[in-house]
């Protein structure tokens, strides 16, 4: 499915859960060989939270630690060997008592990374060691897009913004005069490291520095952009840009709008989704819309498999999702599954190919987002029609 923008959906363009580490005492992360430990980006701070309470629910001897200190720098921790240090770190772990899984801020304990995630590919990160020269390979996940976003306030009738405009306001801040996005304190960045600040980069050919101010993690140019910037209130020209898993959340929906976004040569701007208020990801499945990246996970192999056996279990319940429980925790942690997509890519921001899943299972997703389908409910295949002819996930699929 294509969907082209309706009458006056391309508007004018210009040419969380983590505490203060201070506001409590926390117990260390746990250690020891059934504990899998994450390092990256704020991005998939929503992916690996959703993910984990669905693994661990379903592998009680198992815990999932993750920490956010950025995506290349996860990744440098894990290649450099370098123990997780952001205070506080998250724990998922199973307790038998509630018989449920508990998230729990922990202390980090010396806890050494045995993967990493990011949105970007490790060549964007510079300064690294190459990934085979450290024996780590890289599996690829959902999809996330990467979101610009303004104020829901009534005082902001931004629609969209263009890669021209973007690189102009990032590239100049207020010297470039770029109504309404003129007050250097209301324009949100985030650094270097950040997966999302290097897809602004790619998009825009700006360098990583770009001008701003730096909200620290996705969560927090959400709160920058809703409250107009950075010790000022400009609500007319804040502006920021975050990774859609956080962005999609529901409080922040009511805080932010995304924005149409037309990249070089489009001639109208999209949303992610099939209108500004939906959350279907139609135009990122179709290849509409420009700013997404399959979610890149890193870890140390050894023998043409990933070294670390629970590791291995929690990488492939998210690459390879083996049912419904893994597939819908990706849906609600505001992802796309692979099985989903219509396009693919492999270079960041690269062109885009045509992609049909092994497995599909686009008729789950859009019934798992909008509560409806268009496709055919079954039980089994027999009830399924020719043109959509085995029954997966409860729905008729292609095949």
């Amino acid at each position: 499915m294509r969907t082209r923008w309706r009458r006056g959906a391309c508007a004018a363009t210009l040419a969380l859960w983590l505490l203060p580490a201070s506001s409590w005492a926390a117990d260390p992360c746990p250690t020891g060989t059934n504990v899998i430990v994450g390092s990256g980006g704020s991005a998939h701070d929503t992916l690996i939270q959703k993910a984990a309470t669905a693994f661990v629910a379903a592998n009680h001897d198992l815990t999932v630690v993750y920490e956010d200190p950025g995506a290349c720098t996860g990744l440098g921790n894990l290649l450099g060997g370098t123990a997780i240090s952001k205070n506080p770190a998250q724990s998922w772990k199973w307790d038998a008592g509630t018989s449920a899984v508990v998230q729990v801020a922990c202390a980090p304990a010396g806890n050494l990374p045995t993967f990493a995630a990011m949105g970007n590919s490790a060549e964007q990160c510079s300064g690294l060691p190459t990934l085979d020269s450290k024996g780590v390979s890289v599996f690829t996940g959902p999809v996330v897009a990467v979101d610009f976003i303004v104020p829901r306030d009534p005082s902001n009738n931004q629609q969209s913004i263009s890669a021209e405009a973007a690189y102009f306001v990032y590239g100049f801040g207020s010297e470039a005069k770029a109504a309404p996005w003129t007050t250097d304190k209301s324009i949100i960045r985030r650094n270097e490291s950040s997966f999302v600040t290097i897809f602004v980069s790619l998009a825009t050919g700006l360098p990583l520095t770009l001008k701003g101010e730096d909200a620290k993690t996705n969560q927090g140019t959400v709160d920058l952009v809703a409250a107009g910037g950075n010790g000022v209130v400009d609500l007319a020209g804040a502006l920021g840009y975050a990774s859609n898993d956080i962005v999609d959340v529901s409080t922040n929906r009511a805080k932010v709008r995304i924005l149409a976004y037309q990249h070089k040569g489009q001639s109208c701007g999209y949303w992610p989704d099939s209108g500004p208020d939906a959350f279907d990801k139609a135009n990122v499945r179709n290849g509409q819309y420009y700013l997404w990246s399959n979610v890149h996970l890193f870890a140390p192999i050894e023998g043409g498999g990933i070294k670390d056996p629970a590791t291995k279990k929690f990488i492939d319940f998210i690459v390879s999702p083996p049912n419904d429980s893994a597939l819908q925790a990706q849906v609600d942690a505001n992802n796309v599954p692979q099985c989903a997509m219509h396009v693919a890519r492999d270079t960041d921001l690269g062109p885009l190919m045509s992609y049909q899943p092994a497995e599909p299972c686009g008729c789950f997703f859009e019934n798992a987002v909008a509560k409806h389908t268009s496709c055919t409910a079954c039980t089994d295949s027999t009830s399924c029609p020719t043109s959509a002819p085995v029954c997966r996930h409860n729905f008729c699929e292609v095949k």
